[in-house]
């Protein structure tokens, strides 16, 4: 009898135990803004049988996977419940600091994989929890947690740029500078000499925040460089490491967007011979690395015209790329190799790269890749005269891109299509677009290239049969369209 007792005794425990657990949880969930995985319950202190519980019970929703991985959500109505609970129980402010610290190790996580094979999935993982890193970022910077806001800001400083979330990234970014500001007494004034291990770690998160910062105005070249390089002169107080590596990329970019291609292809040295240097990282991730500095030094040697230049890096960079799996930036330098062909009248091997890095990107969900390598595919047929296939390329481009947000991309696509106009003698057509072209150089203050002055000579003169003043009323309609208002015409006219 009394080990029946007993026995009973113990399950009633049990159930006390069971039912608090998931009580526990259930209010715990509240801090999710729209849905979790099982790594963030188990991080807050969980385990799958109590979450399966609430699932069973209809309290949990099973949401649509993330490639292998389940997600899971609260409805509305009982997240609000939940989260209430956790106010009135007063243990909020622990639970969230344990759910910003998880978002700050899955941002970082998925920065670390940004340029590597697998990066889609990571692109795919952070815009599923895009709402839980903004939860986590409103707490950091109402909380003044300093490094987890600054750190989180400049660690998906790359997926906004990527999605095209430029407004979003600028507002944290600016954020993130005013808090370091305001919070953390630097003394720009006396770095030198050996620096204390907290200030060390600052100097690193807020180099990485100006970098991150200098990626989001890139259509402000000088903000964009003086910003770089006062990220470079804090990082360079710190030992060498990868963000130096990335400044000097990015440095190098600014300067080909200025049209310094000297000053670029200095930088692109400094990161190849940086990549032989980088302590810490394993042969995989040095070959990956490589590779991209070969990559991204080929395009300068492009943008100069210097095509046996881009040829020998490209063909350097290509089975590195595939050596480490990176599927992506494989396929991007099969396009950089495709426009050498192209811009070498080697049309075939031209049509055979970029086919075949289209479906590169078709393959892994690159949309930006998908459409760059279309635009590529519309500029062979106009070296070829088929302005059909060249027109019905531009536009599946430019439906890919239209709400991007890169500019530079869009005055590509209208100039392949007001270069159509003109063959097809759409006289108004071509000057409006021409019109539109020239208001989206001004606005980003393009400097064409030498390699692509030839394609872009339609924007020097009147390249149409209309009289000056029938073009110039055109022209001034395409003129005055804003970025939207040119795309969104091109895509219902053309």
């Amino acid at each position: 009898m009394l080990t029946r007792h007993h026995t009973l005794r113990q399950a009633i425990q049990y159930s006390d135990a069971r039912y608090e657990q998931e009580r526990a949880l259930f209010h715990t969930l509240g801090i999710f803004v729209g849905g979790f995985n099982l790594a963030a319950v188990v991080h807050l202190g969980f385990d799958e049988v109590v979450l399966q519980s609430l699932i069973n019970k209809s309290l949990v929703h099973v949401a649509a996977a993330v490639g292998n991985e389940r997600r899971f959500l609260l409805l509305e109505a009982l997240r609000e419940y939940a989260r209430e609970q956790l106010m009135v129980r007063s243990e909020i402010r622990i639970v969230q600091k344990h759910h910003a610290e998880y978002f700050l190790a899955l941002a970082e996580r998925a920065e670390r994989h940004a340029s590597h094979a697998g990066q889609q999935l990571w692109i795919n993982q952070l815009e599923c929890d895009h709402h839980n890193l903004r939860a986590a970022l409103t707490w950091a910077f109402t909380r003044k947690e300093t490094a987890i806001a600054l750190r989180i800001a400049s660690s998906l400083g790359w997926f906004w740029d990527w999605c095209g979330y430029y407004t979003e990234a600028m507002r944290w970014l600016e954020q993130a500078l005013a808090l370091a500001e305001a919070e953390w007494a630097i003394p720009y004034d006396r770095l030198e000499g050996e620096l204390t291990e907290p200030l060390r770690h600052q100097i690193d998160i807020l180099a990485k925040v100006l970098s991150a910062k200098g990626a989001a105005t890139m259509g402000d070249r000088e903000t964009t460089a003086a910003l770089y390089e006062r990220s470079l002169a804090l990082d360079r107080l710190t030992d060498p490491k990868e963000t130096t590596l990335d400044l000097y990329h990015a440095l190098a970019r600014v300067e080909m967007r200025r049209g310094d291609y000297a000053r670029a292809d200095q930088w692109h040295d400094q990161a190849l011979q940086l990549v032989h240097a980088l302590p810490g990282i394993s042969e995989d991730e040095r070959k990956g690395k490589l590779a991209f500095a070969l990559e991204q030094s080929s395009i300068n040697a492009f943008h100069q015209a210097d095509l046996e230049r881009c040829q020998r890096l490209a063909e350097q960079a290509l089975p590195l790329f595939a050596a480490v799996g990176n599927r992506r930036y494989e396929a991007y330098t099969r396009v950089v190799l495709g426009c050498v062909a192209l811009y070498g009248k080697e049309f075939a091997q031209a049509s055979e790269l970029f086919t075949c890095a289209h479906a590169q990107f078709v393959e892994i969900g690159d949309v930006d890749g998908i459409s760059w390598s279309m635009r590529q595919l519309g500029v062979l047929a106009l070296h070829q005269k088929d302005w059909t296939k060249a027109r019905a390329s531009f536009i599946e481009s430019l439906t890919l891109m239209q709400h991007s947000g890169d500019r530079e991309d869009w005055l590509f696509t209208l100039c392949g299509l007001a270069t159509v106009a003109i063959q097809q003698q759409r006289e108004i057509l071509a000057a409006q677009l021409l019109g539109a072209m020239k208001m989206l150089q001004q606005m980003i203050n393009f400097i064409i290239p030498p390699v692509y002055r030839s394609d872009f000579a339609i924007m020097t003169a009147n390249p149409t049969q209309l009289d000056g003043t029938a073009f110039a009323a055109a022209y001034d309609i395409g003129f005055a369209m804003t970025p939207a208002e040119a795309v969104a015409f091109a895509l219902a006219t053309v």
